[in-house]
Parts: structure tokens; sequence; C-alpha cells
């Protein structure tokens, strides 16, 4: 019944929101870092996360959790918010990044020059639904809002915030100049261009990005600041291209890895983006001179994600990984 209400409909949206916020805090669904313990409190707060589609974001209430993932930025990034144009080039149906962050609660606008309604603009680094996983659980299970460009001119923005990415099924449109307005940037170490990390890296936003020639990283700002990054580009980079002269794929863009506090229940899942959990950064990033098991493991589900799909079956790809995983280790 929710899902065919729209603008007409927004007074009655909101007081469904007020009172599903009110049963949450009156049943404590927070607690110690946990959230929805019950199932009535996953279905709650599913039943919130869909109303805030539809609500104008200015009407929404705050999300408390945020501040724990995906993490608040500073205070004075709101009021220090610019202007950019980006020119987007679209390869595939993977996620392009723009370079920007908008904070939580902020609103954007994004201006086109035309309609588009097959590309969206992202808010968020992924799609990793916790949905079906029982709870309690360390974050919402959505946090990721996507945004049709539907006008020449459109709001975009959630109460969680994010990183903004470019999403296309439109095979038409290799590439388009888009306006930002309201949005920041983000801390960026682009082994293409050093200029950019010594321009971003003290913009005190939650997440950043290490952005490889194949691979970008996905990470809470706090743990980037800590790494050798040029030790990570190279390392990398060069078992990256192992996998890559192995297996001859077709790389349209870069395989993002995401870092996130808890991830669906299947960690040897591959998709896009690859999903890893926070606790994982150090022993991934931060031990590249000598073989582990962590590393061997990312390295097969990179190479899974090289693999063309539907060319082999589960069990022949996973081999082939192996071997190139092997490879990019030797």
């Amino acid at each position: 019944y929710m899902n065919c209400n729209d603008e007409r409909q927004n007074q009655s949206l909101i007081d469904l929101s007020t009172h599903a916020w009110n049963y949450l805090t009156r049943t404590n669904y927070s607690q110690n870092g946990l959230i929805c313990r019950d199932i009535s409190q996953c279905i709650v707060a599913l039943l919130i996360l869909e109303l805030y589609r539809k609500i104008p974001l200015r009407l929404t209430k705050t999300i408390p959790e945020v501040e724990y993932f995906p993490g608040l930025p500073d205070q004075s990034i709101s009021s220090s918010l610019s202007d950019f144009t980006r020119q987007i080039e679209l390869p595939d149906s993977s996620w392009v990044t723009t370079g920007l962050y908008l904070p939580p609660g902020c609103i954007g606008i994004v201006k086109s020059p035309d309609i588009f309604p097959d590309i969206s603009i992202l808010v968020g680094s992924h799609s990793e639904s916790l949905l079906m996983k029982e709870g309690p659980w360390k974050r919402w299970p959505l946090v990721t809002f996507g945004f049709s460009i539907n006008d020449d001119s459109i709001e975009v923005g959630s109460q969680f915030g994010g990183i903004i990415y470019v999403s296309s099924e439109d095979i038409d449109v290799e590439a388009l100049e888009l306006d930002f307005e309201g949005f920041s940037e983000y801390p960026r170490f682009c082994d293409s261009d050093p200029s950019v990390w010594e321009r971003t890296k003290d913009i005190k936003v939650p997440f950043g990005e290490i952005e490889l020639h194949s691979l970008i990283f996905t990470l809470p700002t706090s743990y980037m600041l800590k790494l050798d990054l040029p030790q990570i580009s190279e390392k990398m980079s060069t078992m990256h291209q192992a996998i890559i002269n192995f297996l001859n794929p077709t790389l349209l863009s870069p395989v993002r890895i995401v870092f996130d506090v808890e991830v669906a229940s299947d960690k040897s899942s591959t998709g896009y983006p690859i999903v890893e959990t926070i606790d994982m950064i150090e022993p991934l990033l931060t031990n590249l001179n000598k073989p582990n098991i962590e590393l061997f493991n990312l390295l097969v589900r990179i190479a899974i994600t090289d693999i063309r799909e539907n060319c082999f079956d589960p069990c022949k790809e996973k081999a082939f990984a192996t071997v190139a995983a092997c490879l990019a280790f030797k």
C-alpha cells in the first residue's frame, strides 16, 4: 500500500515514518552498537528505508547509527560544499566514481544536458544488503540510495551520505557531462596523479579511495591515512597484472573492493563491488611482503570478477581464479 503512494500522500508517509520510529525507540532497537535484534524491528527498519525513498530528504528524521557506519564528516564539511563539473565515461554497468562526496542529510543538485532514465546517481559505496541475514546487525541493512536522471535537474542525498557514483544501464550512452552543486571531494590516492592525494588527503570525510589502474579500494579514511599507499599501489598492481596476463580479460573498468563493518553471510561470494569487512584491512593491505591466506582469497575473488560472466560454471571459474592467484603470488 505504501509503495503505491506518491508526493500527494507525503503527510501520510511522514506520519507512518513517525510511528515506525516510535516503535523502534520504544522497543530499544539499538543497543551496544547493534540494531534490530528481533524480526519485527527488522521489518520496521526496512519500512523506514522504503519510506525514505519516497519522503523528501528535508522531511526525514536523522538516523543515529550513521555515526558508526558509514560515519559522519567533520562539521566544517557541510558549510564548505562546492560546485563541480564532471565528464563521466560509462564503459559498462559498473559504478563510475565522480570523486565527490555528500554528507548525511545534505541535498545536492545534479544537472544533466538531457533526461537519462536508465542512468542513476548513487549516494553510497555499495548495495550490499543484510536483509537475508538474521539480526542483530552492525549497521542498517541498506545504506545506498539511487536517483534516476529523470529530469535535467534532480535532487540527490540520503541520511547516510556517501561517495557519489554514476551507474548506467543505457548501452547507447558512452559518456556525459554532469554539473554537481553542493558537494565535497574526499581523500583519493590516484597512482596516475599524485597531486590528487596532496589536494584531498586532509578532507575530513569518513570514506576515501585508493585508485589504481585496475583496482579501487574504498575504505574508511582513518585507516587510509595509516597505510603505505605507494607500496599498496606497487604490490597490488603487480599482482593484479599477473592475473590479467593469465586470464587475458577485457577490462572495461577497475575492480572495486569496498570495506564494511558487516557483510552478507557468504563472504566468498563475488559480485560488483567485492565487499570485505573492515577488520580485513590490516591483513590485506599492511602485509604485502609475504604470502597470507587473506590476500590469497581476495586475489581469487578478484580473478573470478575478471572472468567474463556466463563463460564457465562456478567450479571452473574457481579453478582458473585459483591458478591465477597462485601466479600472482609467484
